[in-house]
């Protein structure tokens, strides 16, 4: 979290109040400050990274623990696709999810590796890639 270590104490409680609070004004209560003051002491564009880093760092944190719960999530879906006693449509409720999922999760490692082979090749075919210059290294 490069651009929160920059901030200084202050602007980090600032962070804090901001990712907390559920509007600006209630931030800029949370520090003891006015809208106005807490609007211009948060505009710069150094806090504004900082700010971006810790919501990144956040959604990060939440897929974590989906990602984490996922397995649990697929447990209960094949319980339920098993279950010979629950509603056929219930049934085929967990089955139609299970199918979308898996889909979806080939779908996505396919874009993957995609963009993985367009990365290189453009890392490839970049000029800084071939040599010093804008010419491409032609000496």
């Amino acid at each position: 979290m490069d651009a929160v270590d920059a901030l200084t104490p202050r602007e980090r409680r600032y962070l804090v109040a901001v990712l907390e609070a559920p509007t600006l004004e209630a931030a800029a209560a949370a520090v003891g400050l006015k809208p106005s003051t807490f609007r211009s002491r948060t505009s710069s564009a150094q806090f504004r990274e900082g700010l971006r880093e810790a919501r990144r760092a956040g959604v990060r944190r939440a897929a974590g623990q989906l990602s984490h719960r996922a397995c649990e999530a697929v447990a209960v879906l094949l319980k339920v696709l098993r279950d010979d006693l629950a509603p056929h449509a219930v049934r085929v409720s967990a089955a139609r999810t299970i199918l979308e999922q898996a889909l979806r999760a080939g779908e996505l490692d396919d874009l993957e590796e995609r963009v993985a082979a367009l990365e290189a090749w453009l890392s490839l075919s970049s000029p800084a890639s071939k040599g010093n210059g804008a010419n491409g290294g032609a000496h």
